[in-house]
């Protein structure tokens, strides 16, 4: 298998002529465009195996350290059962099957790292190698993070096959550096001050332009320009989805996408996005899976595209564009063929977005005109409803910081309550377990005290008999379960530090609005408000 790893990585000269073509492309189907640098981290890899005599190529996972090593066919040890981890030795080289989840990747990885393994050497199913990126913590906070001490690399089934029982080369080369990526944005002016994010990213791991959901913004911009908006639709074409975060956070995705909110927050501009279309992984598949936020499920278009595709509809924004949006108050959907297309992702199977179709094209454009001219403020009831029924029967402490959210109505209008319940309530929530192997990763409204997530929670303290970590977006927590073990009291513990945050996030938003409603009266002279 010839393969070279080569894509469009953040702070590349591959980004660099990507996105000055996508500038001069999207200039001819809008009324403005503009580019912003930002800095991020540049990395390259190289890996190559040496079997009886031969080369073969491999792909190095993204981070990984390098390396130059040579093995006996005894240190090689394949994996075939991950019930068998326990039993793996320092400095062997472990081969096993790449997993079908990037969070059960990363967990992997960490996991035989922590047994201090020399090298792993992950494999796909096919005649194919798939890249994604590895850290050295396990975590998925805003904190910052490492790289990995224990390289990776993935190689395809028939090299797999090769490498077990022989003597085995191994040589991989990287560097990391600092350098700037680029983002695009691009406008089609409507009516009104508001406007809605339609977002691509466009660098990939593996791949080449075609790979990239921004592929087809030139496509998606000639069908917007059509349209008679009744407001305005801002393009992004973002870099450094999965690479380059320059803070090298555990939550390293969509880095490019983050420095841009808090970019346009820091401007006073953000207040202006009505809400968002993300675009995220999209792959030649007739099901797409829609990520919405509760008072954006309801727009027609999506109701009536049933009969050309297999949607699936569900709130879990982890991983995805939708939820830098969401964490900022900003109701947002993300289109993705993930996890359907999986193997597609950063991987050299034959996979592009090109070949999506006119029908697709039309579904992203007609959803992107519906959000423009679509109020969600008349949809809280959705809203208040999806709270309710997340955090149902949990705890009577979980149950009261829904209604606390609630309780914002008393002092917001219906569009101010819909963001700041959102921004309030979106969090992060993960399990993992070492023995059996398990992780759990969601993004969602209130998921950290849900009755699914407390459920699962008391499921994995309760069946675990390894290490386990359970965490949100600024914490986590490592342990490993042994004998006396109170899976009760943690959970008691977790469900208070949770709430004593959420409730503190509640009361500091409500404090903050009374004292600018005061100070907006006392600006017009009401005595009541002078006096507060």
């Amino acid at each position: 298998m010839e393969f070279r790893q080569h894509g469009i990585l953040p702070g590349s000269i591959e980004e660099r002529r990507f996105s000055h073509y996508l500038l001069s492309r999207l200039k001819d189907h809008v009324d403005w465009a503009k580019t912003i640098n930002f800095p991020v981290y540049s990395w390259r890899g190289e890996c190559t195996l040496e079997i009886s005599g031969e080369t073969y190529n491999c792909a190095a996972l993204p981070y990984s350290p390098p390396v130059e090593v040579e093995v006996n066919s005894m240190s090689i040890k394949l994996l075939n059962s991950l019930a068998d981890i326990h039993k793996l030795v320092n400095d062997s080289i472990v081969v096993v099957k790449y997993p079908e989840s990037y969070t059960e990747l990363r967990w992997l990885h960490y996991v035989l790292s922590s047994r201090g393994i020399k090298l792993v050497v992950f494999y796909t199913n096919g005649d194919y190698v798939k890249a994604d990126t590895v850290l050295g913590t396990p975590g998925f906070t805003f904190n910052p993070s490492t790289p990995p001490s224990t390289p990776a690399i993935c190689v395809s089934s028939g090299i797999a096959r090769l490498i077990t029982g022989r003597s085995v080369r191994v040589r991989v080369e990287s560097s990391l550096s600092s350098s700037e990526a680029s983002i695009i944005i691009a406008g089609i002016n409507g009516r009104g001050e508001g406007e809605v994010h339609v977002v691509g990213y466009h660098d990939v791991l593996i791949g080449k332009y075609t790979n990239t959901s921004s592929s087809i913004l030139c496509k998606l911009a000639r069908y917007l320009k059509k349209s008679s908006l009744q407001g305005n639709i801002v393009l992004v074409s973002y870099s450094a989805r999965e690479l380059g975060d320059k803070q090298f956070t555990e939550y390293h995705y969509t880095w490019g996408l983050r420095y841009l909110l808090k970019l346009l927050e820091s401007r006073g501009e953000l207040s202006r996005v009505h809400s968002a279309l993300a675009l995220g992984p999209l792959h030649s598949t007739r099901r797409i899976r829609v990520v919405t936020h509760p008072v954006l499920k309801n727009i027609p278009v999506l109701e009536k595209t049933t009969s050309l595709f297999e949607l699936s509809v569900d709130h879990n924004h982890a991983l995805l564009e939708s939820h830098v949006y969401v964490s900022n108050g900003i109701p947002a959907i993300t289109l993705t063929t993930l996890p359907y297309s999986w193997w597609c992702h950063n991987s050299t199977l034959n996979c592009t977005q090109t070949d999506l179709g006119e029908d697709a094209l039309s579904l992203i454009a007609r959803l992107a005109s519906s959000l423009v001219e679509y109020d969600y403020s008349v949809s809280t009831r959705e809203l208040d409803n999806y709270v309710v029924s997340t955090v149902g029967e949990s705890t009577l402490e979980a149950r009261s910081t829904a209604f606390r959210i609630k309780s914002l109505t008393r002092i917001l209008n219906t569009h101010d309550y819909v963001r700041e319940a959102t921004r309030l309530g979106y969090g992060i929530f993960y399990s993992m377990c070492s023995d059996p192997f398990s992780v759990t990763f969601s993004a969602d409204l209130l998921v950290e005290i849900s009755e699914k997530s407390l459920s699962t929670l008391r499921s994995v303290l309760e069946k675990c008999a390894g290490e386990v970590v359970v965490g949100n977006s600024e914490w986590y927590l490592t342990a490993r379960i042994s004998k006396g073990f109170s899976s009760e009291i943690f959970l008691k513990s977790y469900i208070e530090k949770i709430v004593k945050k959420r409730n503190s996030l509640i009361d500091s938003s409500v404090i903050r609005y009374l004292c600018e409603k005061a100070l907006r009266g006392s600006y017009h002279g009401v005595e009541e408000h002078r006096n507060r």
